[in-house]
């Protein structure tokens, strides 16, 4: 007869080691054009943003590498004209400006200025809201606290701005004996780090994560040598 399982579930958040402060990541791009021979070209790209809601930038780089410099080209976001020709020229090697997502979107890029020109676009977001990771178990623990057979520990992420980056996989905890601990990490294409979620349930707490500092958070209960009933 194999001896009982007590599992705890800790939430535990991290991310990328970056400073204390919102984080940004990519809505749209990196993406490069160049300018070829011949009429304007014109390329259109769609793409969809989690959080409408949230502040935006798009970014040019004008003539990356060994590119020459754009000298006219506009930029039309979802009908909106974010840069024309007079945004542009040999000595303008960046181009910034404030911008406003929909759910869905299309960028527009006509380029005309010489051959072998181009730049780099990106639409980059801000994120300073916390992720969240919670576990569940497969079964639920008998009256005493303890689990007779395997237990498997899943975890859910969610992040309503920029996406998961990370979600730690299921856990099949097999181990005998009591206070086993289940560890579960999740941080969002940010790089938030963690702050605590007060949420819990009998043997789960969960836990959010904001701008990648761990925080442990272990459930309610003690650990004890106690045998089932």
């Amino acid at each position: 007869m194999r001896s009982p399982i007590r599992v705890f579930v800790v939430g535990l958040c991290l991310g990328l080691a970056t400073p204390a402060f919102a984080g940004t990541y990519s809505a749209f791009g990196p993406e490069r054009f160049a300018r070829t021979t011949g009429a304007p070209n014109v390329f259109t790209r769609s793409f969809s943003a989690l959080d409408p809601g949230a502040a935006y930038t798009l970014r040019i780089v004008n003539g990356p590498g060994s590119m020459g410099r754009i000298s006219s080209a506009v930029v039309t976001l979802n009908g909106v004209v974010i840069a024309g020709p007079k945004d542009f020229n040999q000595q303008v090697g960046l181009f910034e400006s404030p911008v406003r997502l929909a759910a869905s979107n299309t960028l527009v890029i006509e380029l005309r200025s010489a051959p072998g020109s181009g730049f780099d676009v990106i639409i980059l977001g801000t994120d300073n809201v916390p992720p969240t990771i919670r576990a569940t178990m497969s079964q639920s623990p008998n009256p005493a606290g303890w689990n007779n057979t395997d237990v498997k520990v899943t975890f859910t992420c969610a992040d309503e701005r920029s996406g998961i980056g990370f979600c730690s996989p299921p856990v099949v905890v097999s181990r005998e004996g009591s206070g086993v601990v289940v560890v579960g990490t999740a941080f969002d294409l940010a790089s938030n780090r963690a702050s605590d979620d007060t949420r819990d349930s009998t043997l789960v707490r969960s836990s959010s994560c904001f701008n990648n500092t761990p925080s442990v958070i272990r459930t309610d209960g003690v650990s004890n040598s106690r045998t089932p009933r």
